[in-house]
């Protein structure tokens, strides 16, 4: 996404796991939706904000791994919390579908080998 001129990425990596679940009930990142699903309220929307964070970071991470000449330039809390209600929307709405994607797991299955008698 677009802020102030800049393309944002977001990324789920192990390090944003682990920072994402210190902001979740009891530590537990499972139960992250709890915090959005709750009032609409400054402990709400400082939270959204620091996953934007935290996930920008973590794409900024990749990118500094992969391309050595990359400069480290992540959202900032204050960018995040500077933002309009339309562009905060879509902000978190982006991460947290990147979200919903790097945390969901990819199993590659071998097709089933058939048997001699399911052959026939």
């Amino acid at each position: 996404m677009r802020i102030y001129g800049k393309e944002y990425g977001f990324r789920l990596d192990v390090k944003a796991q682990a920072d994402i679940a210190k902001l979740c009930p009891a530590g537990d990142i499972r139960r992250l939706n709890e915090i959005f699903k709750g009032a609409v309220n400054a402990e709400m929307f400082e939270t959204a904000a620091r996953v934007c964070v935290i996930m920008s970071e973590a794409y900024e991470r990749r990118q500094c791994f992969e391309d050595l000449e990359h400069k480290f330039e992540p959202l900032t809390l204050d960018m995040v919390m500077s933002l309009d209600d339309v562009e905060f929307e879509q902000l978190q709405n982006e991460a947290l579908a990147k979200y919903s994607k790097d945390s969901t797991p990819t199993v590659e299955t071998e097709p089933e080998k058939k048997t001699n008698a399911e052959a026939v």
